[in-house]
């Protein structure tokens, strides 16, 4: 879905499992790629505060260490 990001301010609510712990952070979309039509990839910019951050960075690493996520 193109959401046309670069002409538009685009405020999200992104909501996840993580650890079987539903989620919510706030955001906004910074920037679109389309990778085939009609594909796009977003860049989220999320809002977090500090302890929100480690938080979330302890959890990928885990994830990241047992295998469920593959970081790039």
């Amino acid at each position: 879905m193109n959401l046309h990001a670069s002409s538009h301010v685009i405020r999200v609510l992104l909501h996840v499992r993580l650890s079987g712990e539903n989620r919510t952070f706030s955001g906004e979309i910074r920037w679109q790629r389309e990778l085939e039509p009609p594909n796009h990839h977003y860049g989220l910019h999320l809002e977090l505060n500090d302890e929100e951050k480690e938080a979330l960075n302890v959890e990928l690493r885990g994830m990241a260490a047992s295998r469920r996520i593959i970081v790039k």
